[in-house]
């Protein structure tokens, strides 16, 4: 049995490991609905950062894409980090220094 998506047709085995490994219901192929969800861009913003503790989260557009936006605190790193990673494929589009961390009380 073959599924068919947009002008490529894929074997049915590959649809489903393809929604297993995304997650299932989070999986929504190349339409521009998001395949990637929160948690899963949470861990790869904390990965790109080199860890730490994420102060905010939200959603907005970059470079025209999609993205969760997350502002990182790092250990013994000045200013936090800002990671945008795309909704859609899940890479990073873009990482920057966001002014002082806030000091803890």
């Amino acid at each position: 049995m073959m599924w068919s998506h947009g002008m490529r047709r894929v074997p049915a085995a590959a649809a489903a490991v393809a929604m297993a490994a995304f997650g299932g219901a989070a999986w929504a192929g190349p339409t521009g609905h998001r395949t990637v969800t929160e948690a899963q861009a949470r861990a790869i913003a904390l990965r790109r950062a080199g860890g730490g503790t994420i102060r905010t989260e939200g959603r907005t557009a970059v470079a025209g894409q999609p993205a969760y936006t997350f502002d990182i605190a790092v250990a013994h790193k000045a200013n936090m980090e800002r990671v945008a990673v795309s909704e859609t494929t899940g890479k990073v589009l873009r990482a920057t220094y966001a002014g002082p961390q806030a000091k803890s009380s």
